[in-house]
């Protein structure tokens, strides 16, 4: 049948706001969501020594993530793999116990070793201060 077009006038004269799902106000924000998701991934440390530094190489990744999104595939997954061989490591990772021409630790390369000795030195790593 062909009727004539109402061009988006309700139909029945009254304006009823768009059908959502009755839970979606109870559901967090995507980035809660996301946080939520990356810290139940973060690894524990083997040695206890070395949770400080899987915890912040964590924190930098997701920083890495959210300031740098078009290096989010290099930076962010190489602060992610740092901090899990960090946690996999039975010693206490220091800039003097990891020796990058041995290879004792895997997916660690120059510049991680670089911000793990500011992050030992110092208590912080200077990248992560300036996404903050």
């Amino acid at each position: 049948s062909l009727r004539p077009s109402s061009a988006g006038a309700p139909r029945s004269g009254v304006e009823h706001p768009p059908r959502t799902h009755p839970r979606t106000h109870m559901l967090p924000s995507e980035t809660r969501r996301r946080i939520a998701l990356a810290d139940a991934k973060k690894p524990t440390a083997q040695h206890a020594g070395n949770q400080d530094l899987v915890d912040v190489f964590w924190v930098l990744a997701d920083a890495t993530f959210k300031a740098e999104p078009e290096n989010a595939g290099t930076k962010g997954s190489a602060y992610r793999k740092a901090a899990q061989a960090f946690a996999a490591c039975p010693f206490t990772v220091t800039d003097s116990s990891v020796d990058l021409k041995k290879k004792k630790l895997p997916n660690v390369g120059k510049a991680s070793v670089e911000k793990m000795a500011a992050f030992r030195a110092t208590g912080s790593i200077p990248k992560l201060v300036a996404y903050q």
